[in-house]
């Protein structure tokens, strides 16, 4: 069976994650597939950016989605990290200790609640 051909226009680079060590980056962009209204598009690409990787589109909801689910856990760890903080400096490590498992428990709640 042919290969169905896929055309993309890289509308807009927004960034790279990581660069491995053959020069292929991970990256973020706004792509237009196939003519498409364009979506926000995460993967690796070749440093040519003829070649690419398996990778994730989402439309701005989703994106916006995301990125709320990753300040609201990012937010929840750091509040809870900086109370714990202040608690070892009382020399309240149990009381440290409760904050950050709660913290933990409270982001991992954020991320099983996003999958559904």
């Amino acid at each position: 069976m042919p290969k169905t051909e896929i055309s993309f226009e890289i509308v807009e680079h927004i960034g790279v994650l990581s660069t491995g060590s053959k020069g292929w980056t991970k990256e973020l962009n706004l792509i237009s597939w196939n003519g498409r209204a364009p979506k926000y598009d995460l993967r690796e690409w070749s440093p040519e950016h003829d070649k690419m990787g398996k990778g994730v589109t989402l439309s701005k909801e989703e994106l916006e989605a995301l990125i709320d689910l990753l300040q609201k856990m990012y937010s929840t760890l750091f509040n809870a990290i900086t109370d714990a903080l202040e608690q070892i400096e009382q020399q309240n490590s149990g009381s440290a200790k409760d904050l950050l498992i709660a913290a933990q428990q409270q982001a991992e709640e954020i991320y099983i609640t996003a999958e559904n």
